[in-house]
């Protein structure tokens, strides 16, 4: 019997966090009967390199598909006549204005993964092939938590939003009005205003657009974080911060910790009575530190969200808020960290589930490509 391999693009380019997901993924293939050729990505090593490898990576193999993270790889698998016809597939951990550079010219053969339903209409209209595929994490039983040393963790580096402006005029000084609008208070919203991608639509994706889209994405992120951070202070909320920068700031009315990487912070979720989620611009999707959270039975903070809401009730571990001060008037006391830990709406987003989903899209993709060839 054949062996079915998977080529994953794995490298140092991705963020810390990005590598855990990837092994994660993995793992759930291996039971699903993949094995894994891993293509990692250095700095150190040429183009021919890369290819050199790639092209003895995958001989004599029986490869199923191709997965990846934020475009990263595609102009080495699309060199390879091996594999520029297989399903191929780029995750974008963000929104893929900060990505979109590296996947542009792929857009007939690639499908392109998103982490929030916002993303995927944005892609859809811009001609690209993108579908949902939330963010997810382990669940399993829930070993004996640490003391509860934490109140309420705010895991977020402090962001000047004010040192964009600059760079934010020279991209499009018109436009930058519309984001001292408080109602623009994501990027999806930011989008939507310009109607971008839509017909009739002021602006196109070049490479200066684009540039101002990033810087954008960047300026309303750093705002709501800041005043997400000053509302729990004027509340009489203290929070446990931890990240860079806020020393330099004065949020003296909260404990600021140092930053950490991933792995302590997810120590730290174990510790924590609730983790304050800033969801960036996610409005119709899911961040790692909300399922990581929930993971380690830590109820979650958040403002309201309704696509939040329909995934996960207080029960289950995630209470909205409109205004902080709301907060002093919630049971919040009242939560199970096993019950948080073991819920069906958790168990609904874990690896298992999204390994599933993936290989769904793959027999779709190979179905799709026979259909074709039938023609």
């Amino acid at each position: 019997m054949k062996t079915n391999y998977v080529l994953i693009i794995s490298g140092q380019f991705q963020y810390g966090v990005a590598s855990n997901f990837l092994q994660e993924l993995a793992i759930e293939l291996g039971r699903l009967n993949y094995e894994v050729l891993w293509f990692p990505l250095s700095a150190e090593q040429s183009h021919e390199q890369h290819l050199l490898h790639l092209y003895n990576l995958i001989a004599n193999k029986n490869i199923k598909f191709i997965f990846g993270i934020n475009g990263l790889g595609l102009d080495y698998v699309s060199c390879l006549d091996a594999l520029n016809q297989l399903p191929c597939f780029s995750w974008l951990l963000d929104h893929p204005v900060h990505h979109y550079q590296r996947f542009a010219a792929h857009k007939t053969w690639l499908k392109l993964l998103c982490v929030d339903q916002s993303h995927v209409n944005w892609l859809t209209r811009l001609g690209f092939d993108a579908e949902q595929f939330l963010h997810a994490t382990k669940v399993r039983s829930l070993a004996p938590r640490p003391a509860t040393d934490v109140g309420i963790l705010f895991p977020a580096s402090y962001f000047d939003e004010t040192a964009q402006i600059s760079a934010l005029h020279a991209a499009h000084p018109k436009l930058l009005e519309l984001l001292m609008d408080p109602a623009v208070d994501s990027l999806p919203t930011l989008l939507s205003v310009l109607r971008f991608g839509e017909k009739g639509g002021v602006l196109e994706a070049d490479a200066n657009t684009l540039n101002f889209l990033r810087l954008a994405d960047l300026f309303l992120r750093g705002r709501n974080r800041n005043q997400l951070v000053h509302d729990f202070a004027e509340a009489g909320i203290q929070l446990a911060i931890a990240g860079r920068g806020w020393n330099e700031v004065g949020a003296s009315s909260h404990l600021i910790l140092r930053s950490m990487t991933w792995q302590e912070l997810k120590q730290l979720f174990s510790r924590s009575q609730f983790v304050l989620h800033d969801h960036p611009g996610f409005s119709a999707g899911l961040h790692e530190r909300l399922l990581t959270s929930l993971a380690a039975g830590t109820a979650v903070l958040t403002r309201h969200n309704s696509f939040l809401e329909q995934q996960f009730s207080p029960a289950e571990g995630v209470y909205g808020f409109h205004q902080a001060s709301e907060l002093l008037q919630l049971g919040l006391d009242e939560h199970k960290p096993e019950q948080i830990a073991q819920s069906e709406a958790l168990l609904r987003h874990s690896w298992s589930c999204r390994a599933n989903q993936l290989l769904q899209l793959v027999g779709k993709e190979h179905s799709d490509s026979a259909e074709l060839v039938m023609r």
